[in-house]
């Protein structure tokens, strides 16, 4: 007996390859034929028949695959899901919609929500994520924005307030914040510089008050405060000025008031107060 199958289409957007079958089956042998159907008959939208498996018992061609309520409709090649997958909800509205290649999530992938906006929108390599992955708090408000390189955040990552304003913005390096990351107040006004290297405070970190002056000077060696710490008034006065060696406080400490006049001196060595004077 000859079968005569059309139409397994690749509905990716970007090309369309139509496949026909002629499939010489014998009544006799009992061997199954390449696109047998597994159990009852399933048919896709268009009413074309679905579900089917080839010589080696893969599944071949066009499937639609159940997980709970959602229905997801994609193809096969050789027994993996290959080329666009869409996911919908059981009201039909499209829930995700993925690429695959050689089994594996390749590409870009997009999720929605049941009102149809859009969640998140990211950027796969074999499985992991790759390239811009955005999330949406509200329809059109970023929540996050980050870079990844096989499933590690890398490069420059930016997160948002609810207002769409944003929050933080940093860089990472092989999953680790290296070099400057900067914090922002729902204004928009930077409160915070911090500097790093592989994960760890390193160098010079800043604070500033709501108007954008400097609150706070600290420097760290290896993600422990080493050097020079600085205090200001809000008027740009110094309040506290001392250092620290590996994490403790060494040498004088200067204490002040808004006007700027010297109120208190501390000398510390290796993190203990030898003495003080006040004036």
């Amino acid at each position: 007996m000859l079968l005569f199958l059309k139409k397994i289409t690749n509905k990716s957007g970007r090309m369309k390859n139509t496949l026909i079958l002629f499939i010489s089956i014998s009544l006799i042998s009992g061997i199954p034929a390449i696109g047998q159907v597994i159990g009852p008959i399933v048919r896709d939208f268009n009413g074309d028949t679905i579900n089917r498996v080839n010589n080696d018992d893969e599944k071949t061609g066009r499937w639609q695959e159940m997980n709970g309520s959602y229905k997801t409709y994609g193809n096969y090649m050789n027994g993996q899901r290959d080329g666009t997958w869409v996911t919908y909800f059981s009201d039909n509205k499209i829930n995700m919609v993925e690429e695959y290649k050689n089994g594996s999530r390749t590409g870009l992938v997009l999720i929605f929500d049941q009102r149809g906006n859009l969640k998140n929108e990211r950027h796969m390599k074999n499985g992991k994520l790759h390239g811009v992955s955005r999330y949406y708090e509200v329809p059109g408000k970023l929540k996050s924005e980050v870079c990844y390189k096989e499933g590690t955040k890398h490069g420059l990552s930016k997160i948002y307030y609810k207002t769409g304003t944003l929050q933080e913005s940093a860089f990472y390096v092989d999953g680790e914040k290296h070099g400057v990351a900067q914090w922002y107040n729902t204004s928009g006004t930077l409160i915070a510089e911090y500097n790093y290297h592989y994960g760890q405070f390193s160098g010079e970190n800043r604070e500033y008050y709501s108007d954008g002056s400097l609150q706070r000077l600290k420097q760290y060696t290896q993600g422990i405060e080493d050097g020079k710490h600085i205090e200001y008034y809000e008027n740009n006065k110094e309040k506290v000025k001392g250092s620290y060696t590996a994490g403790q406080r060494d040498g004088i400490w200067n204490y002040y008031d808004e006007t700027g006049k010297l109120v208190l001196e501390e000398k510390y060595k290796e993190g203990k107060l030898k003495n003080s004077k006040a004036f």
